[in-house]
């Protein structure tokens, strides 16, 4: 068993509300890397928390803690924890991570620039999802330098959680044009975007303040931006949206596919049965299949 199948496994019986299954599919894989560790353990408190078995959670958060960990407000405020509130060992916590937090340096971030072997044919300008890091991003597209596909993957600036990173509320297009002049000329750039990072890659993608051939949103989060309305000033961008069935972002990607449709972009929306807010298992193909629509039509 990957993390792959193990978090895939864990959104799907989520959604279900099946938390203990989501639970027993946690603790039969250990993890193999500090990365897949951070998931789990918050994956594990947000069950907890489902469970009822709060001095469990706490115990878990108390353990994450102790190993120099913590995870912001964004975070903090997972729905998954409403049980948890109103424990006074979790109030501690929760005190005490927001205290690491308010202490996170909020400095300048370099992209990761990889380019492949030969001519470049396109390139993917990647956006993680919030509380991540552009090397996930990097991971995600890996099979895209295989074909001729530079990937350049930007750097969130907002602390979200130890050595993960969001997007900022405001001033995001000026973080985004920083990181592509430090890149230099791209050809023909195609943005790509995770949750978060989606929401984030198409509002730009389509507000013409960022020049793209097209974007690839996984699970769009529109965030505080919305989905965009019918407007024919809207850029014409190609927009493939890739969502699941279960995911709570399934109704802004819908709405956001018809008002593109509305305003004259040519739009995918392929919405993929009983995948929660997740990355399908055969990603590679839809990258390819997706980048080679939004490039030859």
């Amino acid at each position: 068993m990957t993390f792959r199948d193990v978090r895939s496994s864990v959104f799907e019986t989520h959604a279900k509300g099946d938390y203990q299954a989501s639970l027993d599919a946690i603790d039969a894989y250990r993890g193999e890397s500090d990365d897949e560790q951070f998931d789990l353990s918050f994956w594990r408190v947000c069950l907890l928390s489902r469970l009822g078995r709060t001095d469990d959670a706490c115990a878990e958060f108390s353990r994450r803690m102790d190993q120099g960990s913590w995870w912001g407000e964004g975070m903090l405020q997972d729905p998954d924890l409403e049980n948890l509130r109103s424990h006074p060992e979790w109030q501690r916590l929760v005190n005490a991570s927001m205290k690491r937090a308010r202490g996170a340096v909020n400095v300048p971030r370099s992209p990761i620039d990889k380019s492949p072997q030969g001519d470049v044919r396109a390139t993917l300008v990647a956006f993680h999802g919030g509380a991540e890091r552009p090397d996930m991003m990097v991971d995600r597209c890996a099979s895209a330098l295989e074909r001729g596909w530079r990937v350049v993957a930007l750097h969130g600036t907002a602390p979200a959680a130890a050595e993960r990173f969001g997007w900022p509320l405001i001033n995001c297009e000026q973080v985004v044009t920083q990181h592509l002049e430090e890149v230099g000329d791209l050809v023909a750039p195609i943005m790509i975007g995770f949750s978060q990072g989606g929401g984030l890659a198409g509002h730009l993608a389509w507000s013409g303040h960022i020049a793209s051939a097209g974007v690839i949103l996984v699970a769009p989060a529109m965030g505080i931006r919305g989905v965009p309305i019918p407007n024919p000033k809207l850029a014409p961008v190609k927009t493939y949206l890739l969502v699941g069935s279960d995911d709570w972002a399934l109704d802004d990607s819908r709405h956001a596919a018809e008002a593109l449709d509305q305003s004259g972009a040519p739009v995918r929306l392929d919405v993929r049965p009983g995948m929660g807010h997740d990355w399908p298992f055969d990603f590679d193909e839809i990258l390819q299949r997706g980048m080679e629509w939004i490039l030859n039509g």
